[in-house]
């Protein structure tokens, strides 16, 4: 059973139809016909406004996102060593096949000591060339260029050459629709381009008709008629046209043929309908918000930050398929052949795109760094604080050199202050000196009264009530203090209502 499982594959990724009109030679080798749309597709490019924008908001957000080559040790040092410099040229050029499908590659060698590493990296135009498959299999074996008539000449290979499997890189892009040919995100930009350039051209013939009216001659036989329409044509500007006077003077000589000139407006809703599909089908239908907007004097951010959100997306989705086939056609062959095939290979990573995870982040160290009682781990946060600092164009270098001395310090000062705080724990503790006693003023002094049975107008002294700072009252009960607020309350309310004090307190003393 486990010899059945480990067997070579049984099928391959062929359609149907994809050797049938393919080409092949002694080796086998399956090569695909060049396609004639890139040659329109480029045109286009050159030539179109919209698409090239659209081009553009494409490949920018890949081309200027920030990538590394990640691991550490011997190997991916020598990778970054080898391959950074050459790396932000490979990954715009790979955006070319955005557009083009594929981009080609020659890998040129040389060696170092006893390494052998990459001299350079040549992107061969997608216009000349053909992709060579496996003929069982359908794996990607090189390619082959089809060169100018004078270079056919000097190197004597009539026609093609051939760039084997390990002096090749090709990219293709749309792997996960298209494994084989690849797809092109402007395909349908293409398309929609197409129909433009017709409608352009009936758009001009209107124009012209309609700057350059029609005009329609009279004459008293078709001879006349034919002598004076040529006289009117054949006349220059400011030119002076003899016609014979007409024997009926109502009957016109010549009049103008006129449209309503309202089919302008036709021509410019259709190539605004096929542009917005353009948009629309790379998800970048927030380019027309402004168009839209000044239409019908309205817009929507909420609809703008979802449409961004899935464009973003689907931006981080080619990086990753960049990164993917960089580590397998590049770094993998460069690592097989310094370190051997079973050696670990270090991938190409794309930092996420956009500023929503820039957002995201910031918000969550503010957070952190504003909760008084932090429960996240402080390599956590340094993780973050890392991931910030390259979002905003910091030297993460720079920054991790600052956070470790700023956590060494940190860390002094909590020694020496848990140090404080076990010396002070060691000491007695001195005691206190006794509060003095405070006399409670307005309500106690009337519980005084009521427990001694005088009035406010006798010249015995009242009750004190003592009283300590840290403990509360002490010499009189819970309940005399209950009853002296009320009478308290009671004394307040009823001098409210105009009624004397002296008479409210003979009438408590009346109740008891």
């Amino acid at each position: 059973m486990r010899q059945k499982l480990a067997g070579p594959p049984l099928a391959n990724s062929f359609t149907v139809d994809a050797r049938l009109y393919r080409s092949f030679d002694e080796q086998h080798t399956v090569f695909e016909y060049g396609e004639l749309d890139l040659w329109s597709m480029r045109e286009m490019l050159s030539k179109d406004g919209n698409p090239r924008k659209l081009e553009q908001v494409l490949t920018l957000p890949i081309r200027s996102a920030d990538w590394e080559i990640r691991g550490d040790g011997e190997i991916p040092t020598f990778v970054r060593d080898n391959l950074d410099p050459l790396m932000d040229k490979i990954i715009a050029q790979c955006c070319s096949a955005i557009a083009y499908r594929k981009a080609f590659f020659e890998l040129i060698w040389s060696l170092d000591g006893d390494r052998v590493v990459y001299d350079s990296v040549q992107l061969r135009p997608a216009t000349s060339c053909e992709t060579a498959y496996d003929e069982d299999t359908g794996a990607v074996i090189g390619f082959r260029q089809r060169l100018a008539p004078i270079n056919a000449a000097r190197t004597g290979n009539m026609g093609f050459v051939r760039i084997p499997a390990e002096k090749s890189f090709v990219y293709i892009h749309g792997v996960h629709r298209e494994p084989l040919t690849g797809v092109s995100d402007l395909d349908v930009s293409l398309y929609c381009w197409d129909n433009i350039r017709k409608l352009q051209f009936l758009w001009c013939q209107y124009l012209e008709q309609q700057s350059l009216p029609k005009v329609i001659v009279y004459g008293d036989d078709p001879m006349q008629a034919v002598e004076n329409a040529q006289m009117i044509a054949d006349a220059a500007a400011s030119a002076s046209i003899p016609i014979e006077r007409r024997i009926d003077p109502a009957q016109k000589t010549f009049e103008l043929l006129e449209s309503s000139g309202r089919g302008a407006d036709q021509f410019e809703k259709a190539i605004q309908y096929f542009e917005g599909k353009q948009t629309q089908s790379v998800l970048a239908s927030f380019m027309d918000l402004a168009q839209a907007a000044s239409l019908s004097s309205a817009g929507s951010n909420a609809l703008s930050a979802d449409q961004s959100e899935f464009y973003l997306a689907s931006r981080q989705a080619v990086a990753n398929e960049i990164g993917e086939q960089i580590t397998e056609g590049l770094i993998r062959p460069l690592v097989a052949y310094n370190f051997g095939p079973d050696a670990e290979v270090p991938d190409l990573h794309f930092a996420p795109i956009g500023n929503r995870q820039t957002d995201r982040a910031l918000n969550l160290l503010m957070a952190i760094v504003g909760a008084q009682k932090p429960t996240v781990p402080t390599q956590f946060t340094g993780f973050l604080i890392n991931a910030v600092s390259a979002a905003l164009g910091l030297d993460t270098t720079d920054v991790s050199g600052v956070i470790t001395d700023w956590a060494e310090r940190h860390q002094e000062m909590v020694e020496k202050a848990e140090a404080a705080a076990t010396a002070a724990a060691e000491m007695p503790v001195p005691l206190a000196p006794p509060a003095k006693q405070q006399p409670i003023p307005g309500a106690s002094q009337l519980a005084g009264e009521r427990s001694t049975g005088t009035d406010q107008g006798s010249n015995r002294a009242p009750a004190r009530v003592k009283r300590s700072p840290a403990r509360g009252v002490k010499s009189t009960s819970t309940a005399q203090m209950t009853l002296a607020i009320d009478m308290a309350h009671e004394l307040v309310s009823k001098s409210r209502e105009g009624v004397h004090p002296r008479e409210v307190l003979a009438a408590m003393r009346r109740r008891e």
